[in-house]
């Protein structure tokens, strides 16, 4: 029903969670990455199907802003099954970058080069080897890609956002696979690292995307440096903030099989999913437009 739920495998994720085998669809919304937002857009507001949002942040702002029908449920990262990270032993020094990096609907216009740079200093101070893992449209740029493997840096991505059944198992296993993370924008894979038990940090220059309200990413690097002190590569000590990750990825929303399996189906009264979405889609329609 909604083609988001399905980005980074979410939607997979979750009803695998829930037993369900078969591929296929979710309820209502489901917020798709972390955000210091709402977790969905305003326009979604007044939609009378449900909207799951990740953590107390997600959940207080929509409620402030009068969105309907919301639910915590944390984040699907919170659902992938058990894997202990002491089955990898990574290379003390290795680090894992994720530089900020544009969509399907807006590009990158930042200087890449100048972010490399940002990673050599890491290497003079001790860290390596690196592995910089580009969203799929730089991945796909070779003179993107070459400015880090003529470093001598690995390069990869964890694949498309559509249409990759084990984004999230992938994207896991490759943070097991290293000591450190490293972005420069606080980011949903930096909250996976910490989750993870990895020592992340925020560190290389501000960018930005060509639509952007702030075109040089400075605003934002103000902010998270505001927000995240203890994620700043000059103050993060060499420790590992799980606390910060299990707030922000929600773990405090996250529910047992039975409770997701409920609240996956609400308000359903045990129709046919299928059904339900019609009767859902005929409510939307005479509220808006019936009046």
């Amino acid at each position: 029903m909604f083609v988001s739920n399905h980005y980074y495998s979410h939607a997979r994720v979750l009803r695998r969670y829930c037993g369900v085998i078969s591929d296929g669809s979710l309820p209502g919304r489901l917020q798709h990455g972390w955000t210091a937002e709402h977790g969905h857009a305003v326009r979604f507001f007044k939609e009378p199907w449900p909207k799951y949002v990740w953590n107390q942040k997600n959940l207080r702002l929509c409620d402030r802003d009068g969105a309907k029908n919301i639910v915590a449920i944390g984040a699907p990262f919170l659902y992938l099954p058990y894997q202990d990270s002491v089955e990898v032993q990574p290379l003390d020094h290795s680090i894992l970058a994720y530089p900020f990096h544009g969509w399907e609907e807006d590009e990158l216009v930042s200087d890449m080069e100048n972010y490399a740079r940002s990673l050599d200093k890491l290497v003079s101070d001790g860290f390596g080897p690196v592995t910089v893992c580009l969203y799929w449209k730089e991945y796909e740029n070779l003179s993107t890609r070459l400015i880090f493997e003529r470093r001598g840096f690995a390069v990869t991505t964890n694949g498309h956002r559509d249409g990759e059944h084990d984004f999230l198992l992938r994207q896991r296993k490759q943070l097991f696979e290293h000591a450190y993370v490293t972005s420069n924008r606080v980011c949903t894979a930096l909250f996976y690292a910490l989750f993870s038990r990895r020592k992340a940090f925020l560190h290389g220059p501000s960018m930005s995307l060509s639509k952007s309200d702030d075109p040089t990413g400075e605003i934002y690097a103000l902010w998270q440096s505001e927000a995240f002190p203890e994620l700043s590569f000059e103050t993060f000590g060499d420790h590992s903030y799980r606390s910060i990750a299990e707030r922000e990825l929600g773990l405090e929303f996250r529910q047992s099989r039975d409770e997701l399996q409920q609240t996956l189906a609400v308000g359903t009264g045990g129709l046919p999913l299928h059904m339900f979405r019609h009767i859902q889609r005929r409510f939307w329609y005479f509220s808006n437009y019936k009046k």
